[in-house]
């Protein structure tokens, strides 16, 4: 089964279907049927399932397009224009619906994550990470082990603590390392404000002589 974008013909039809261009995608790709008599005007999307468009056009599966040219072909021309308005309200409904899912199941994983970032922070928190929560910040919320819309049971939480454990190590590492860095790099700028500070005294006695 390949999904494909180009020209497609469907039976009863007089004209092409064009599936990529610019043009096509701003005004709705249509499939020919003006011409055929019985048939209204209609678009790719009223009758099979199309992909957002790509660089190249809408995108379509072939399997579905060559079920619907055997159906098309076994339906009277005179009772076409009734099929493809059924069609049309099926995928329409169908389009809706898929909508509604992909909202519910956002809402869905949204009500999931907002219990199980807190309970996480929490288990941390506990064990002794607090600093490097603050350090991190939200970038902890985005991990994709901490993000994933999963409830966390103690079970999970079993498998989940050592890696974020290990990480969290990590951090604890690299802001003492940081740290280091910084005292040392403070120390070595006093070094040098003393240095300066000698040589301006040294500078000064020579100049009352």
């Amino acid at each position: 089964m390949s999904i494909r974008a180009g020209r497609v013909r469907l039976p009863g039809t007089g004209a092409l279907a064009h599936m990529s261009g610019l043009r096509n995608r701003e005004r709705g790709t249509g499939l020919g049927f003006e011409s055929a008599p019985f048939c209204p005007s209609i678009k790719m999307c009223d009758v099979i399932h199309v992909r957002p468009p790509t660089p190249h056009g809408c995108a379509f599966l072939t399997a579905d397009l060559c079920a619907m040219r055997k159906k098309v072909a076994a339906i009277p021309a005179i009772d076409r224009a009734a099929f493809f308005e059924r069609r049309k309200t099926v995928m329409s409904d169908a389009t809706t619906h898929a909508r509604d899912c992909r909202a519910w199941e956002a809402s869905f994983q949204a009500d999931l994550r907002s219990r199980r970032i807190p309970l996480i922070r929490e288990k941390l928190l506990s064990l002794g990470w607090g600093d490097e929560l603050k350090v991190l910040g939200s970038q902890l919320d985005r991990l994709p082990l901490v993000a994933e819309p999963i409830e966390l049971t103690e079970s999970a939480w079993v498998v989940l603590q050592p890696s974020l454990e290990e990480y969290l190590a990590e951090v604890r590492e690299r802001e003492e390392k940081n740290n280091d860095d910084e005292l040392r790099a403070e120390e070595k700028m006093r070094l040098k404000l003393s240095k300066a500070l000698e040589r301006q005294k040294r500078q000064h006695r020579k100049s009352r002589r």
